[in-house]
């Protein structure tokens, strides 16, 4: 028998982020950020079972902390979200700032997540997220239809 042991910390992550792209420019973005091991946190079980979409307490700070984005940062919009069982969908507008700094994705997502780790007491996310810039007005409205469309349809998958 031959034990292979494998160091994490040396294996390269994928980068899923355009080297040549500036992530506090203005833009429209498309973000997803998952739970470990998907495991359903944010919609409560019981009313799954009855084809229902009730957010849980963490699912009610989740979606208080995605609302209060705007508030903390005056040149992002938020256009769409959704809080799905075990992601959260986003689509942010990062607007020209009149102050010379728009905050950087990356910065806005980690503040996020660390709000709602602070709040539930205990992280559970995936390191990374997913991204997308929404390139034309074509992608932007089947982005904002897609994230309306989610919880939806992810009910409708279950209850076949």
């Amino acid at each position: 028998m031959i034990l292979v042991v494998i160091d994490m910390d040396k294996i390269k992550r994928k980068v899923n982020r355009l080297a040549s792209h500036n992530y506090s420019m203005p833009g429209t973005y498309f973000v997803t950020i998952c739970v470990k091991d998907k495991v359903n946190l944010f919609w409560d079980k019981d009313a799954l079972l009855n084809h229902k979409c009730e957010l849980t307490a963490e699912g009610q700070i989740a979606a208080e902390a995605v609302g209060n984005i705007p508030g903390h940062y005056k040149d992002v919009v938020l256009e769409q979200y959704a809080i799905m069982p075990d992601h959260i969908h986003l689509m942010l507008v990062i607007k020209p700032s009149e102050y010379g700094n728009a905050p950087d994705l990356g910065r806005i997502v980690q503040q996020l997540k660390g709000c709602i780790t602070k709040q539930i007491g205990f992280s559970p996310w995936q390191k990374l997220y997913y991204e997308r810039i929404i390139r034309d007005r074509e992608e932007y409205w089947s982005t904002k239809q897609y994230i309306a469309d989610n919880p939806r349809k992810w009910l409708a998958e279950r209850s076949d």
